[in-house]
């Protein structure tokens, strides 16, 4: 059997030898045989380095990246052949160098039946982190977890719930360096001597994590590979080889930064008519109004402000003339935007809310009360669309997208069934 290993190394141009540690100008690292792990390096100070690696199967068993079986040099970089505790698999773990600095890639092979997958890197507890995307609850990521999943949270789960609608797996350390990992999938980041965090409960269970270890960066994520990128400098250089990496974010529109004015509630439009021209009595520069949900028509015999949401209609009773209040609006400078969601309300007031959306337009998800829209559906994400346009053509220029974050984990989607 070793013989026969030795033969399809040779053939596939890899060599069994030492693990070839590579140095020059920039950022390097070494490997290391057995256990096999990874140093990166910036000339002589160590950064940080890749310790235990191992992934979860679907049926909940652990196994473990053991040793280096074999290796090859590819343009910029390694690629490392590394056994597993399943005699079956292997890791094809690629390291290279880049422009922006060190990119790890690291796949099973063969990848069947792997659901989660995690790496351990190594840091300390007197280092600080910034990043992770939008927090409510500390900006300082010195021994917090993450849950890197978009998440609505209300604003009364301020204060209380770790989680966010706009999560980032990009860090920085105080240390000088940053990592970025390099994926779409949902997962966790635990830094040295995290404390424990259920995150308000947030189900399906998290990636999971040990709470509590001091010399540990904790990367998990539901997913069958993992790619991570290594920076090193100061926060500016860090920050724009991430940049670099995923694109500088657009320059707003002028607009923007002008002046939104927004209510919890309109119950009429003639509130909205009160509004426009008490601000322009006063002389202050109203660009827009927004106005919020409930907007939308209401099911027959319902109470006024009882919303069908989705329904992408001016209720007629909250707004008798919704045209005209537009035009109104904009004949004064002012733009009229509008709250929306990507679901349909089942009930309102406590009678039925009418659609006409094609059958299959509906994701299966674990929510009773709403019709979830399968935006992956080309039918009802182009159903959606009409209706939206529908809403531009009467002259409302901005949407407020909210409620967005179905749990992808707990949903089942069209493109998913293909």
């Amino acid at each position: 059997m070793r013989h026969l290993l030795a033969l399809l190394l040779i053939a596939a141009g890899l060599s069994a030898g030492s693990p070839v540690a590579v140095a020059g100008s920039g950022l390097s690292w070494k490997a290391v045989n057995s256990p096999f792990s990874l140093d990166f390096q910036d000339g002589r100070r160590t950064l940080t380095g890749q310790r235990e690696t191992f992934y979860r199967l679907a049926d909940g068993t652990q196994h473990s990246l053991t040793k280096v079986v074999a290796q090859k040099r590819v343009p910029g970089g390694v690629r490392y052949v590394v056994a597993t505790t399943e005699a079956s698999r292997t890791a094809s773990v690629v390291v290279t160098r880049t422009g922006r600095g060190l990119r790890v890639g690291w796949t099973l092979e063969p990848s069947t039946g792997v659901a989660q997958v995690s790496a351990n890197l190594t840091g300390s507890l007197e280092e600080h982190f910034l990043g992770g995307g939008a927090h409510t609850m500390f900006v300082d990521l010195q021994r917090k977890v993450l849950l890197n999943k978009a998440v609505f949270v209300g604003a009364s789960n301020f204060g209380k719930c770790n989680k966010n609608g706009a999560p980032s797996t990009f860090f920085i350390s105080s240390a000088g360096y940053g990592v970025y990992a390099d994926t779409k999938a949902i997962g966790r980041t635990a830094f040295p001597g995290a404390l424990a965090d259920d995150h308000c409960a947030d189900k399906p269970a998290p990636c999971p994590v040990t709470f509590g270890v001091p010399d540990r960066i904790q990367l998990c994520f539901k997913t069958s590979r993992l790619d991570y990128e290594v920076y090193a400098g100061s926060p500016a250089q860090v920050n724009s080889a991430y940049f670099q990496r995923v694109g500088t974010p657009a320059l707003p529109p002028a607009r923007q930064f002008a002046l939104t004015k927004w209510r919890d509630k309109y119950n009429h439009s003639d509130e909205i008519v009160e509004d426009v021209t008490q601000f322009q009595a006063r002389g202050v520069p109203l660009n827009t109004l927004w106005v919020d949900n409930p907007w939308e028509q209401g099911p027959v015999g319902a109470r006024p402000t009882y919303a069908c949401i989705g329904a992408l209609k001016f209720d007629k009773t909250m707004y008798p003339d919704a045209q005209g209040t537009i035009n109104w609006m904009r004949d004064r400078g002012v733009n009229m935007g509008v709250w929306v969601a990507p679901f349909l309300s089942k009930m309102s007031d406590g009678k039925e809310c009418p659609h006409d959306y094609p059958a299959g337009s509906f994701a299966q998800s674990d929510r009773t009360n709403v019709w979830d829209i399968d935006l992956t559906n080309p039918v009802a994400r182009a159903h959606y669309e009409a209706k939206l346009e529908a809403v531009f053509r009467m002259g409302v220029n901005f949407v407020k997208g909210d409620r967005s974050s179905v749990s992808a984990e707990l949903t089942q989607f069209v493109s998913r069934s293909k």
